[in-house]
């Protein structure tokens, strides 16, 4: 009974531990881990009154108890609930397999005879081996950040389903009476063997998946969004065009009657008196003064609409905005700013305006300095709009391409591929601080020489995940020269296949 108690004790709190992990709980203090190690106890106990071999039973007492608990304590009272703690006990026979295996090796190793082993630490040695897995396991941040998202994925019934299959296994093995054949022994731990890599595979495999489509729709929305930007450009151009095509029309009929009016003045300049010849020529002066100052006024109107920039209502964010585009167009570059509508509230509940302004200018800067030499045409598109309702700041530009080098040392050494231009590197130093210390998830694409009038795009999502994301043509090279753990690469996929 101690040891089954001892065993179903360390399962519980592996599997308490995950759960938490997966819902992303943050009322875990002193009081809440105190009353779950508790309830696990006390679980324990009662599971260890049952008979030894009616295992079926156990496992449907400790789950059913087990959802009652979250539903009445957890802050989050949803349908969530049930598939994370099948996921969470699933993954917990995983490693309480592991354990075993490392536990046997461990002992073995030190005694050398299996009659020799201690019985009484056995349990106790499994379940700590059990638990410092699972907190090393969700150290790892693409697993742990993963997980949630796959269990409110469409595709999380077949994740689902592989962890009930693995807990159906574990129950019938533990039911049926021991084997001692090596066939049968061998056969159980190939199909074990088999469970845990079919697991962690389909665990990555589908947060790769993941990220390929929250990459797809963030490069959907900036593509839309250009597309509702242009389509409002060509609304103004031609309502400029309609506008000009008036003062066309008005122009043809005054520019001949004060041609004839001239003429007619010049052919009788001889004939009219002194005093109504100065009269007449003061009359026409002013006319022609009048018509000047009225054409002035409406060019400058006209080159006022075209020449204003959208503006987020922030001062100094604007400001920031407004002298990038002085220093672009003083490089000649062409300068385009998108901004979403009633964009200013998401972007203070997101970050504060000293980080933002020092990220534009950074991002922008650099952006600058890479199109200045550029062979291409020269522009850049700073865009900020929204992502799944949180904040999105995108910076495209036509210059070089990033070396793969770079990447290697964004955030964590300065590194700079134009140090004869004065480059010292900090800029990404800065960048990288303000997305960690932000949370931002950061999105950069590579797109294929001549498909695209940009050859690089920055897309800073505000989403406290912390993602480091890549799409590039360039796929197959990076990969192979990267060794950073946090960089994930995808390869570019066109249009035509998103």
């Amino acid at each position: 009974m101690l040891s089954l108690f001892v065993r179903y004790s360390f399962l519980l709190l592996c599997c308490h531990f995950i759960h938490n992990k997966i819902e992303v709980e943050n009322n875990n203090t002193s009081f809440t881990n105190t009353r779950t190690i508790f309830f696990t106890l006390l679980l324990s106990y009662v599971i260890a009154l049952f008979p030894e071999h009616n295992a079926q039973v156990r496992i449907i007492v400790t789950f059913i108890a087990s959802c009652i608990y979250h539903f009445i304590f957890s802050k989050k009272k949803n349908f969530f609930i049930i598939p994370s703690l099948i996921i969470s006990l699933g993954l917990s026979y995983i490693l309480l397999t592991i354990s075993c295996a490392i536990n046997t090796a461990i002992f073995l190793s030190i005694y050398k005879s299996p009659s020799s082993v201690p019985l009484l630490f056995i349990d106790w040695f499994i379940g700590f081996i059990q638990i410092l897995l699972a907190f090393i396991l969700f150290k790892i941040r693409r697993l742990r950040n993963g997980l949630l998202l796959l269990i409110k994925n469409r595709n999380a019934s077949i994740f689902i389903m592989l962890c009930c299959f693995i807990i159906i296994y574990f129950l019938s093995i533990s039911s049926v009476p021991c084997i001692n054949t090596n066939v049968a022994i061998y056969i159980e731990n190939i199909v074990i063997i088999i469970l845990c890599i079919t697991f962690f595979y389909y665990w990555n495999h589908r947060i790769t998946q993941t990220y390929k489509e929250k990459l797809r729709l963030a490069n959907q929305k900036s593509l839309e969004d250009e597309l509702t930007a242009k389509l409002i450009e060509i609304e103004t151009l031609k309502a400029d065009n309609e506008c000009l095509a008036k003062i066309i029309h008005k122009d043809n009929k005054l520019i001949p009657a004060m041609h004839m009016a001239v003429t007619d003045f010049l052919e009788n300049i001889d004939k009219l008196p002194s005093e109504e010849l100065l009269t007449h020529g003061q009359e026409l002066s002013t006319q022609l003064y009048k018509m000047a100052q009225d054409r002035q006024g409406i060019l400058t109107e006209t080159h006022s609409k075209t020449n204003t920039l959208p503006q987020t209502g922030i001062h100094t964010v604007d400001g920031v905005l407004s002298y990038m585009e002085t220093c672009a167009t003083n490089e000649n570059i062409t300068y385009k700013l998108h901004i979403g509508e009633n964009i200013k509230e998401l972007i203070l509940n997101s970050v504060s305006e000293e980080d933002l302004c020092h990220l534009l200018s950074d991002l922008i800067e650099n952006a600058i300095i890479a199109t200045r030499y550029s062979s291409k045409d020269k522009q850049m598109k700073i865009h900020l709009g929204t992502l799944n309702n949180k904040f999105l700041l995108e910076i495209s530009d036509s210059g070089k391409e990033f070396d793969i080098e770079t990447y290697q040392h964004f955030g964590y050494e300065k590194h700079t591929t134009h140090a004869e231009h004065g480059g010292s590197g900090i800029g990404l130093m800065d960048i990288w601080k303000i997305k960690k210390n932000n949370k931002i998830s950061l999105q950069i694409y590579e797109y294929p020489p001549d498909s695209s009038a940009y050859t690089k795009k920055l897309s800073f999502v505000f989403d406290h995940k912390n993602h480091f994301l890549m799409q590039t043509y360039r796929c197959k090279e990076i990969i192979s020269t990267l060794t950073r753990g946090d960089l994930y690469v995808f390869p570019y996929e066109s249009k035509e296949n998103i």
